[in-house]
């Protein structure tokens, strides 16, 4: 994979990298003329995260309902030792959607102070909160080698594993494998062993089934921050491609599916009504309770987890739960084997 511009330095303490299918106008282009055209209408979770977005997820991660960050915080933080454990010390840490690096600063502490040459690799499609994770993390830590990509997920597997032959320990937490469909979750999770190196092993940040309202809660928050959140999906297309989306006029809607077991986000038009997109050319009716399906979230039981890391090519070394086991995390190790 060419990167689109030479890497920028931001003086000695960090460069910024940027790829050719970070989030641009042409993909949302793309992305909402395709997703608006179905029936039912749907739209990429991509969407959410501007700037603005960017910033509301981080509000979401501190809500008293939305569990899964200070669950999975608790479990990195009793564990971080022993989660960064392997054949041999990782030269390079790298991190699928870093967004804030909030929750793996503690890990890549750990790593820095076993080793200071060991580089953090952040990627995420938001460059502001990449930004804004390296003047934190270096400033925390002086001396950090530390870079950032902006990159989709599967741009950054490709990058992430052209840049050294050295041991590497790559982190996908938040739960963030759960917005893929099951067959592309364990897709995309072969996409990484299938060039991962025998000492190399990745961390992934797994929600577990667990009760209804519990779950519906985390994602339709009294104080209605989750609601703005997928709203913002409707208010980047109205500044990147001039739609006119009334806002005010769609209701957000967070529901479990039982059999699919995911929480599903939606918006709902609130009345009939036309829209247009400007940059499209694109004119769209809604009727009165048409939802977009916006989101899904999977969640995950632990008893299946050994098949789904082997289906994916991993072998399931060790997992890790909370006292109330809402949440789990697992380290794994490439297989040579992988099962369909």
């Amino acid at each position: 994979m060419r990167e689109s511009d030479q890497p920028r330095a931001e003086g000695d303490r960090y460069a910024i990298r940027r790829v050719p299918n970070s989030i641009r106008s042409q993909d949302v282009s793309q992305i909402v003329r395709e997703g608006l055209s179905q029936s039912p209408k749907e739209l990429r979770p991509i969407l959410f995260y501007d700037a603005r977005g960017s910033e509301l997820f981080e509000q979401i991660c501190r809500l008293p309902s939305y569990y899964v960050t200070r669950t999975e915080e608790l479990i990195l933080k009793t564990h971080g030792q022993a989660i960064l454990d392997s054949p041999r010390r990782p030269q390079l840490l790298y991190e699928l959607g870093s967004g804030s690096s909030l929750k793996t600063e503690h890990l890549v502490r750990i790593a820095w102070e076993r080793d200071a040459s060991v580089r953090y690799l952040a990627t995420d499609i938001s460059e502001s909160a990449l930004v804004g994770a390296a003047e934190r993390l270096t400033e925390r830590m002086p001396g950090l080698r530390m870079d950032l990509l902006v990159a989709s997920y599967e741009a950054a597997v490709d990058i992430v594993h052209q840049k050294t032959q050295q041991p590497r320990f790559g982190m996908f937490v938040g739960g963030n494998i759960g917005n893929f469909p099951r067959g592309d979750a364990r897709a995309f999770l072969a996409s990484i062993s299938a060039q991962a190196h025998a000492e190399d092993r990745l961390m992934i940040g797994l929600d577990l089934v667990k009760d209804t309202e519990v779950l519906v809660r985390a994602y339709d928050d009294p104080e209605g921050v989750t609601a703005e959140f997928n709203i913002n999906a409707l208010r980047h297309i109205n500044r990147v491609l001039g739609a006119n989306f009334d806002l005010d006029a769609f209701r957000h809607v967070a529901l479990w599916n039982e059999d699919l077991e995911r929480i599903e986000m939606h918006l709902e038009s609130r009345r009939r009504q036309a829209v247009h997109i400007r940059d499209l050319d694109m004119q769209l009716s809604f009727e009165d309770g048409e939802r977009i399906h916006t989101e899904n979230s999977h969640k995950y039981r632990l008893e299946g987890l050994e098949d789904f890391a082997r289906s994916a090519g991993w072998t399931l070394e060790e997992r890790w739960t909370d006292p109330d086991v809402l949440f789990c995390v697992l380290r794994l190790a490439p297989s040579t084997e992988l099962v369909p």
